[in-house]
């Protein structure tokens, strides 16, 4: 079988959850779907969560919005990521050039049982760095952007109250759909957050899509895997559109270029000075992508 590796990333693949999943369909989202062989539904989610990297990694990486109205912007990056006793930890840079000259944002995320996020905005000192609170998960990594630390990290993955919708065909495909409840402490401070559900391709155990809605149902963001890349032995998702439902912005996250068989310094991954951590990754190691 082929082995999806996913851009919705390591950020997905993480250590084992201990989930505590109810069967049947969601009560109030309407899909058709038919519970069939839910011993299979559940095994193919355990077997997403459990996935692992096989080495340390580095991505170039670009988000392009694309407003419905508008010129779009561009912003360009890295990221690294590194699986730690089971945690899968990354690290972003992502940077723009607008009026007010350059503006960079770093994060580093951990995913998983107690996930975590801290980032820094244009910071020189450690000081500046901390960890986000729940409602700073939600806020735009810059302004008039779609994605969110929130939808970086994905941590519903491991929420433990989920549905299992059941099986149906999207395409010709054959596909696992869940509804993921967020938990109590999370909604607290964003008392808009409603369900996440995911459509797992239960052949290849990768995301197709990924919808988001609010606490009446209404539906909020939508993930699409618009194309796939194998680079050795890995496959990986290479364009990701994000769109939000609302206001009809979108946007796409594409990999640039791939650098697998790292062995990144441990401190890269904890919230210090960028330029203190980083070891420049030889151009060669990189594969770019076409």
């Amino acid at each position: 079988m082929l082995r999806y590796c996913r851009l919705i990333w390591a950020v997905l693949l993480l250590g084992a959850c201990t989930a505590v999943p109810s069967i049947g369909k969601s009560k109030n989202l309407d899909i058709k779907t038919s519970v069939s062989d839910p011993e299979y539904g559940h095994a193919a989610l355990e077997t997403y969560r459990n996935y692992r990297w096989s080495s340390d990694f580095s991505f170039f990486i670009e988000m392009r919005h694309m407003p419905r109205r508008g010129r779009d912007t561009i912003f360009d990056g890295q990221m690294w990521g590194t699986v730690d006793e089971g945690r899968t930890l990354q690290r972003y840079h992502l940077s723009t050039v607008g009026k007010g000259g350059r503006k960079n944002v770093n994060l580093i995320i951990k995913n998983g049982i107690d996930p975590y996020a801290y980032s820094h905005k244009d910071a020189k000192d450690e000081k500046d760095y901390h960890k986000l609170s729940d409602k700073e998960l939600f806020e735009p990594l810059f302004a008039h952007l779609v994605y969110t630390p929130f939808d970086l990290q994905l941590p519903f993955i491991y929420w433990n109250n989920y549905v299992f919708e059941g099986y149906e065909r999207t395409k010709g495909r054959p596909v696992y759909t869940y509804i993921f409840h967020p938990p109590d402490s999370l909604k607290e401070g964003n008392p808009n957050l409603g369900v996440v559900r995911l459509s797992l391709d239960a052949r290849f155990n990768a995301p197709v899509k990924i919808e988001m809605f609010d606490h009446k149902e209404n539906p909020t963001k939508t993930f699409k895997i618009i194309s796939f890349k194998k680079v050795g032995e890995e496959w990986i998702p290479k364009s990701i559109d994000l769109l939000d439902e609302r206001s009809r912005d979108k946007t796409r996250f594409t990999v640039v270029a791939v650098a697998f068989n790292l062995q990144l310094p441990h401190q890269l991954f904890s919230p210090q000075p960028l330029n203190a951590v980083v070891r420049p990754i030889p151009i060669d190691k990189f594969e770019f992508i076409k």
